[in-house]
């Protein structure tokens, strides 16, 4: 359920973007205001296509499950879980 990354992504985004907005009222402009209030999004920028062009090439973000090994090593992992009933954190 991606719905949840997407509101609060979209949220932040216009939160982002309306920080520095008295910056646009008439006779407000203040330069350090809109420095401070924007310089995160061009520094963002860098980072995120940076890391596209160098490392985003070979390896991509999103993979399709039936090219990934999900049983090796599952039947160990089931394993461990046993049912054990809960306890108290001291022991009690």
């Amino acid at each position: 359920m991606p719905y949840p990354s997407w509101v609060s992504g979209s949220i932040l985004s216009v939160m982002l973007l309306v920080n520095g907005f008295k910056n646009f009222i008439p006779g407000q402009f203040n330069i350090l205001d809109f420095l401070v209030a924007y310089v995160g999004i061009p520094i963002f920028a860098v980072f995120y296509f940076g890391h596209r062009v160098t490392v985003g090439r070979s390896h991509p973000w999103v993979m399709h499950p039936k090219d990934m090994d999900l049983v090796t090593g599952l039947d160990e992992v089931l394993a461990s879980f046993t049912n054990q009933p809960w306890s108290r954190i001291d022991g009690t």
